[in-house]
């Protein structure tokens, strides 16, 4: 079901990122092999000398950078294997494999090599070019980016299946969806999977366990790993007795979840004179409500910062989180104090 020439594997493009749009850029040309749009004219003429009677060879509809989901489908519609005219090692068109092996080559250059859907992602070697690098299903901080490349296992089918990523809506703490351009699969070409704690959801008996990625973003998904500001808040803020400033929140920088996060206030009034207090700190105090609401975080995400001014009077207290990738300082919130 899912084989390109030689049981080479099949492998579809599925669309994903964390709230991400695809980057903007222009359309791939049409391959230099076709001939005729979904290499029609090739494929009508090989596939008639099979026998074949049904219909020629079309775009189902989806596509992703110009390059199209083609059919009609070997395992679903019966159509016969037609090997493309590409120079090197061969692909059956229109398997899944021949998508994915399509779409890198026009991406990113990637020379046709021997795999089955199930192994575009693991037989990919750096000496098949592209510069491509492979993530794991379930890596932390790590979704399907629009571009790359993602392979799937299948007990009972052991042929496997392979996508192209073309959106994706995953959310910090790791939770949305991607959509795919998958061939030989759906009537029209796409297929929507959910996301769930950094984790790709399969479809029937196909489970995901990875992709390929491109670091320098020609497929469209940006380029190095991705990478999310903090998040968090502020939950208390209070005065006391001997002009005291008290302060307690929380925040998580979603691409190091279990690892607890610098934080800085600022404190600023005007009594005696106009001033402006800077406290540091890490949130690394326990919040138990904190890891019900992020389970993958775990609890160790608390802050607790406090100073003391000179006077009495009404304070502006911001706080910010330091972006563990980059250093970067990103802000939580604001809140002003009635300090006695």
């Amino acid at each position: 079901m899912r084989r390109s020439a030689r049981t080479l594997l099949a492998v579809a493009v599925l669309a994903t990122g964390l709230a991400i749009t695809p980057t903007a850029r222009a359309n791939f040309a049409a391959p230099s092999w076709w001939n005729g749009t979904c290499d029609s004219n090739h494929w009508n003429s090989v596939a008639s000398s099979k026998g074949w009677h049904g219909a020629g060879a079309h775009a189902l509809g989806a596509s992703y950078l110009g390059v199209a989901v083609c059919g009609p489908r070997p395992s679903v519609d019966g159509a016969p294997d037609v090997r493309w005219s590409k120079s090197g090692w061969g692909e059956y068109e229109w398997e899944c494999v021949e998508l994915t092996m399509r779409f890198m080559a026009l991406a990113y250059g990637v020379n046709a090599y021997n795999a089955n859907g199930n192994n575009v992602v693991r037989n990919y070697s750096t000496s098949d070019g592209g510069g491509l690098v492979r993530i794991n299903n379930g890596t932390t901080g790590k979704a399907p980016r629009p571009g790359d490349i993602v392979s799937f296992d299948n007990a009972s089918d052991p042929p496997g299946h392979a996508v192209v990523v073309a959106t994706s809506n995953v959310d910090p703490s790791g939770n949305g969806s991607v959509t795919v351009l998958s061939q030989n699969d759906t009537n029209d070409g796409w297929r929507t999977l959910a996301v769930h704690a950094w984790k790709l959801a399969g479809f029937g008996s196909f489970v995901p366990y990875g992709w390929l990625h491109d670091p320098a973003g020609r497929g469209g998904g940006g380029g190095g790993t991705t990478n999310h500001p903090p998040i968090g808040a502020i939950t208390s803020a209070k005065g006391s007795s001997g002009h005291n400033v008290d302060v307690r929140g929380w925040t998580i920088d979603p691409d190091t979840p279990k690892k607890s996060t610098n934080v800085v206030m600022f404190v600023s009034g005007n009594l005696p004179a106009p001033f402006k207090i800077r406290v540091a700190g890490v949130a690394n105090v326990y919040r138990a409500d904190v890891a019900r609401k992020h389970p993958n975080a775990g609890p160790l995400h608390g802050y607790d910062l406090n100073t003391t001014i000179r006077r009495a009077q009404r304070v502006q207290v911001r706080v910010f989180a330091f972006d563990t990738t980059d250093g970067s300082r990103k802000y939580i919130g604001t809140t002003y104090v009635k300090v006695p």
